[in-house]
């Protein structure tokens, strides 16, 4: 659903009549959808799982700024605003299912910063992903060495 305002509203968010509106900062855009309760299932359950774990991860801030100067570059590199990056945890809960994409034998509800040292994940760094292919490269990827 598309919602058009006659006078734009920046940062008009919230819920109203079952529609949940939210405003995009780098598209720009206020953005409205249909509210929909989640069902409980066992894909719920195992997702909440795994997002808690990926919060206990705990990335240091460098490597936080890390993501932040990866998303910049990504975003300078879009021709068009319909794929761009917004935020560092998004970035990065995108890598961490595209390392176990490529790598099944690592379980995002149980792992731990002592595990992604120990087997030598690419996930350590902004750079080891870009070299395992996890992320596509940008300029001055090469120096995004920071480990989590």
């Amino acid at each position: 659903m598309k919602a058009t305002f006659k006078s734009y509203m920046h940062g008009y968010t919230g819920k109203l009549d079952g529609i949940v509106y939210y405003y995009h900062p780098i598209k720009q855009i206020c953005m409205g959808r249909r509210y929909v309760k989640p069902q409980e299932s066992t894909a719920n359950i195992r997702l909440r799982a795994v997002m808690a774990n990926l919060k206990l991860l705990q990335p240091s801030e460098g490597y936080i700024n890390d993501i932040k100067h990866y998303i910049f570059r990504y975003n300078d590199k879009q021709p068009s605003k319909k794929n761009l990056l917004i935020s560092w945890n998004n970035l990065f809960v995108k890598l961490m299912f595209a390392m176990v994409k490529a790598n099944p034998n690592v379980d995002l509800a149980t792992l731990s910063r002592e595990q992604v040292f120990a087997q030598d994940l690419p996930c350590q760094s902004v750079k080891k992903a870009v070299d395992a292919g996890l992320l596509p490269a940008v300029l001055d990827c090469e120096w995004l060495t920071k480990t989590i």
